[in-house]
């Protein structure tokens, strides 16, 4: 009985000993948490700016960097989903000598876009698109919003002032509400939607001319959302997009096929 009482003490000591441990640590998370707010109010008391591009600065907001962990949270979240999209994708087409690679691209892109607006935007408004340039006009390619098909997203020439080819010579992503002045807003194209954020890709350049381009619109919604697309910007997401069209080009020449929509141009 003593050899049973002494063993149900030294687990119990053993519980307590790991409870009054993890309550450090969380009294030290709040404390550090507590600074950091504390620090972040300083500065949005002081001006603080987020610099963005085409050069520039936004206020730093309480609001905005409240909502920073929930930001990173969706981005976390889009990634795993479209890694898991991609693997189903790949299964599905276990020989791609058997599919022509404008649908297999298609595809792909497709998986990202719903991805987008499901897991990272997650707001029903919002439209997300890939274009890709045929030499004269950017088109859309693929396509995710609540009703939408490509054929009703509108063509944007190449040679017009646009978000596309601003994105692609400050080699970021931009947003409308910071750049308006790129807007594309012929037969009043721009104004239909809120807000937007548009990205190019360096590695998807041929001679400073964008192949591919992806855009996230929303209507209707909240300066929150707004918020999370100059958020985007700010931290180049862009880039995680590019690693994905890397991948799609490691699986079924992406590039070369973009380059064959010049070349069928010309």
């Amino acid at each position: 009985m003593r050899v049973y009482l002494d063993k149900k003490t030294k687990e119990l000591k053993e519980k307590e000993d790991a409870l009054n441990l993890k309550l450090k640590e969380l009294e030290k998370q709040r404390k550090a948490q507590e600074e950091m707010e504390s620090n972040i109010k300083e500065r949005i008391k002081n001006g603080y700016t987020l610099s963005l591009p085409d050069s520039k600065n936004i206020p730093l907001s309480e609001a905005m960097v409240r909502s920073l962990p929930r930001y990173f949270e969706h981005i976390l979240r889009f990634l795993d989903e479209v890694g898991l999209q991609f693997e189903q994708l790949n299964a599905r087409f276990p020989s791609t000598d058997d599919f022509p690679k404008e649908i297999l691209i298609k595809s792909s892109l497709e998986v990202i876009a719903r991805s987008i607006r499901s897991h990272l935007i997650q707001d029903s408004s919002a439209r997300v698109t890939f274009r890709v340039s045929d030499g004269n006009h950017f088109k859309a390619f693929a396509v995710d919003s609540r009703g939408g098909a490509a054929e009703s997203v509108s063509d944007i020439p190449n040679d017009s002032t646009n978000m596309i080819k601003a994105s692609a010579g400050a080699k970021r992503g931009l947003v409308k509400s910071i750049n308006p002045e790129y807007d594309y807003n012929s037969n009043g194209i721009g104004s239909k939607w809120d807000d937007y954020l548009t990205s190019t890709f360096e590695q998807y350049v041929l001679d400073e001319h964008p192949l591919i381009s992806m855009n996230i619109s929303i209507q209707g919604s909240s300066s929150e959302l707004s918020n999370f697309l100059k958020f985007m910007s700010y931290i180049k997401f862009e880039i995680l997009i590019e690693d994905l069209l890397d991948m799609i080009d490691d699986n079924y020449s992406l590039k070369n096929y973009l380059l064959s929509l010049q070349k069928e141009a010309a």
